[in-house]
């Protein structure tokens, strides 16, 4: 009777395991010195040069957040030219240690004068003096590439944070910059004391006038905890009219279906209106974790009719645990209430992918994604999610590659990175062992 029920479930399961794609190992960081375990995904300079973090190795001062040794690296992966055999791998930059600012989680922001940014999540100059222990609450930085070629880079600490009530902690999205050159991003702790170390914050750094002094920094907002959500740990989304999408981690309007601490939210944030300086803050929605979802962890994305798409990490119902990904179609004119839609409920049970995180929308609306689990043995996979054809009535869910392919490489927690030539570059966090330090992809549809 189990076994005609799981074949009669097998039968109907929407996913197509089948490799629609041609996987490459572009590079394996082989020692603690290159660099251990990237955290997140990279992108591509004009002449097709990946850039992209380590979250531990370089210089062995620092435990990384997964107590793995090391501060953590800034790499570029450049594309073999006429007749070379291979990309080449180059350190640019090795993280020394509290003060410096340590375990880079975040991707990189690239400029068009090839700067790249990013943040720590922990260290900076203010970590004996902060509210967040002799680690520091993390940095935002700056990497200017050298005026003649070999040179070396150089790094800019563009602020420390103090966390606390005031300020925020632990910086894990992605930073933006807006028409002003202002960088923007979240903070995952401080903020509110509403929450055990502060809800989290979003914030703005400002140049400095005539490019001479230190960047400043604007608490834009804190968040309340509760049904205000909590903990931002993705990038910001500019939206219509100045104002920014972002998802919370925890918090919302159903606190007890998750720990107590609420499934997570999405947010719009609206600028301070005429003769007003505060920003404000719209819940566009809150998750409940046996339906929808639970723990928002990737960074949220538009299509052209305005449409919000993004992931959860977990939750989605009974049978399928491994989290969802969702449409918010906005309000009708005089509506107030965005509308969801569930286009897929991922679980391993399966062989599915299973905690998914940032999705990438195509110009032909399929979305693709890489999960940090599922696949063949829980070690994560690349899939794709295309928008139901004629005669269909749900989405397709393919899985493009699954990890580990032949040799050691699981876990690609980070973004996928599409070139304009349609080719996915990730990374591979490691599955913890001895020769397996993390990896760089790519996978050609």
């Amino acid at each position: 009777m189990r076994a005609a029920l799981l074949v009669a479930i097998l039968l109907a399961l929407p996913v197509n395991m089948a490799h629609a794609a041609s996987y490459a190992v572009l590079h394996r960081f082989a020692s603690l010195a290159e660099g251990v375990a990237p955290a997140a995904g990279v992108t591509q300079g004009p002449d097709g040069t990946l850039y992209g973090t380590t979250s531990a190795g370089g210089t062995l001062a620092c435990i990384s957040p997964d107590d793995i040794p090391g501060c953590g690296t800034v790499f570029a992966l450049a594309p073999k030219g006429a007749g070379g055999t291979g990309w080449k791998a180059t350190v640019l930059y090795r993280f020394t240690g509290i003060d410096d600012g340590f375990a880079p989680l975040a991707g990189l922001l690239r400029d068009q004068a090839g700067n790249l940014y990013g943040t720590t999540a922990a260290g900076g100059a203010n970590a004996e003096n902060s509210a967040c222990g002799v680690d520091g609450c993390g940095t935002v930085f700056r990497l200017a590439p050298p005026e003649s070629q070999g040179a070396a880079w150089t790094k800019t600490t563009l602020y420390s944070f103090l966390g606390g009530t005031g300020d925020g902690f632990q910086p894990t999205g992605r930073l933006i910059m807006d028409s002003d050159g202002a960088l923007l991003g979240t903070a995952e702790i401080g903020g509110s004391a509403n929450c055990a170390e502060g809800c989290g914050i979003v914030f703005r750094l400002t140049p400095p006038a005539g490019g001479a002094g230190g960047w400043t920094e604007t608490v834009l907002y804190a968040f309340p905890g509760g049904a205000g959500g909590a903990n931002p740990t993705t990038a910001l989304l500019p939206g219509p009219s100045g104002s920014y999408y972002v998802t919370t981690q925890f918090g919302g309007a159903d606190l007890f279906d998750c720990e107590g601490v609420g499934c997570g939210t999405v947010v719009q944030l609206l600028p301070p209106a005429a003769g007003q300086s505060a920003w404000q803050a719209q819940i566009v929605h809150s998750f409940t974790r046996a339906t929808d979802g639970a723990y928002p962890a990737g960074d949220l994305a538009f299509d052209p009719n305005g449409d919000l798409y993004a992931t959860t990490s977990l939750g989605g119902g009974a049978q399928f645990n491994g989290g969802t990904a969702f449409e918010l179609q906005p309000p009708p004119a005089g509506g107030s209430a965005w509308s969801e839609t569930i286009l897929h409920r991922f679980g391993r049970v399966f062989k599915d992918a299973d905690s998914p995180g940032t999705l990438i929308r195509t110009k032909a609306g399929t979305l693709l994604g890489a999960a940090g689990g599922g696949g063949r043995n829980d070690d994560g996979a690349v899939f794709a999610l295309s928008p139901p054809k004629a005669g269909q009535s749900g989405w397709q869910d393919k899985l493009l590659h699954r990890f580990p392919d032949s040799s050691p490489g699981g876990s690609p927690n980070g973004a996928l990175y599409q070139a304009p030539d349609g080719t996915l570059y990730g990374t591979s966090f490691g599955v913890g062992t001895l020769t397996d330090f993390g990896l760089v992809f790519s996978l050609a549809r």
